[in-house]
């Protein structure tokens, strides 16, 4: 069998020491731009290929991550995986993927441990809602996480790199615009755990709001609770004006299942969503939402842990994004 070629035989070629021929293929500004395209033109030549199994024994970059995903199953987790994916693919990184089910802690802690076990270079969180249960076993780990603002509460337990999104904000945003469009009574469907900011929010703005009346967060396929949720938001007294849901794929299935019942958006009610996604303004009654810039706070985290990586850096980052108001026809003026 050939003998597979080494860094050592292209550094002999290239009249250079072994270790500048692993700079030049890590991309490093360390390495003149001559001599780094001479080092990679080399690399093709002799079919050059690294064996990461060697380096990880060595103690060296595998050149793997592990990604801990919330979730597949809404846009904007698979929006977050592609894009985080992608950028680590683009720097020749393996990328192995688990998605937490059930919102457990201790599948979640499972899926790191084996991430860990297979020699990963760092981490990326989708969502830093458990980070804190595994203070322990993420010690010294090169991570990086998306954390709502409200919910920045692990930095100091686990070093990392955040990055955060004022999401409340956004949903204040979502409030003053149907304050100024004469809404007074909102109702808010969407993850319970959200019940008492949105409520801190809606006094705040002297909205009339009763939390934990209705929530349909876990059945959103269930087209019958949806109806019957939305029947008793519509016949109960004082009934709400507008309805905040905590995305816009809630807001589509809102909208679909009022239209069911013989009522008009926003004509008779006005319905939000979060989010933002591609398709928000596609849909039968184009939805108005908060955009939450997904790819970019994907691109950010993966970023941030590549240059801890390569850096070999225990240094870590923190970046803020800013969510924004879109306006849509799915609101209009109070209709009462």
């Amino acid at each position: 069998m050939k003998k597979r070629a080494s860094i050592t035989d292209i550094a002999r070629e290239a009249n250079v020491n072994p270790s500048t021929v692993s700079l030049a293929l890590r991309d490093s500004p360390r390495v003149a731009p001559e001599t780094k395209q001479k080092i990679k033109d080399l690399a093709v030549k002799f079919k050059y290929k690294p064996n990461y199994l060697a380096r990880a024994l060595k103690g060296h970059n595998t050149r793997s991550i592990g990604i801990c995903m919330f979730t597949l199953e809404t846009p904007f987790f698979i929006n977050m995986l592609s894009a985080v994916e992608r950028y680590f693919h683009d720097r020749h990184y393996v990328s192995m993927v688990s998605v937490v089910r059930n919102n457990s802690h201790e599948e979640e802690n499972e899926i790191m441990e084996r991430m860990l076990h297979r020699s990963v270079d760092g981490l990326c969180l989708s969502y830093a809602h458990s980070i804190g249960h595994f203070a322990n076993q993420l010690h010294g780990i090169p991570m990086s996480t998306y954390v709502e603002k409200s919910a920045y509460s692990s930095r100091g337990i686990v070093k990392a790199n955040y990055v955060i999104c004022d999401v409340t904000k956004g949903i204040d945003m979502l409030v003053a615009h149907l304050k100024k469009l004469g809404h007074k009574r909102l109702a808010y469907l969407g993850w319970s755990s959200r019940n008492k900011e949105v409520g801190e929010i809606f006094n705040a703005n002297n909205i009339h709001y009763t939390p934990n009346d209705f929530n349909i967060v876990s059945s959103l396929d269930d087209d019958d609770l949806i109806k019957r949720t939305l029947t008793a938001i519509m016949t109960s007294k004082n009934r709400p004006t507008a309805i905040i849901t905590f995305s816009d794929e809630y807001a589509i299935s809102v909208i679909d299942n009022l239209i069911k019942l013989g009522y008009r958006v926003p004509e008779d009610i006005s319905v939000t969503g979060i989010n933002n996604y591609s398709y928000s303004d596609k849909v039968k009654v184009p939805i108005t939402t908060i955009d939450i810039p997904i790819k970019a706070i994907a691109t950010s985290m993966a970023r941030m842990l590549y240059t801890q990586i390569e850096n070999d850096s225990e240094d870590t980052q923190i970046e803020y994004f800013e969510p924004s108001l879109v306006i849509r026809q799915s609101t209009g003026k109070c209709c009462n």
